[in-house]
């Protein structure tokens, strides 16, 4: 690769660091608590599809954040 198609590369890199959001949320199932902190996300779609994954899977949703 040339010297100016790595620099796009970390360029089109970093934009897309830059666009992704944060998200920590705890759920819980069955009295058993799960908290998950700083997990990077692409969009606001695939967070939630991964809530409704998790309510489809019996979790509920104790607290959510996106940044």
């Amino acid at each position: 690769m040339s010297v100016a198609g790595y620099r796009i590369t970390l360029l089109e890199t970093k934009e897309r660091l830059d666009k992704m959001l944060t998200l920590n949320y705890t759920v819980e199932k069955e009295g058993n608590l799960i908290t998950v902190a700083d997990r990077l996300m692409l969009s606001e779609i695939q967070i939630n599809n991964l809530m409704d994954s998790l309510v489809a899977h019996g979790y509920d949703v104790l607290s959510m954040e996106v940044k």
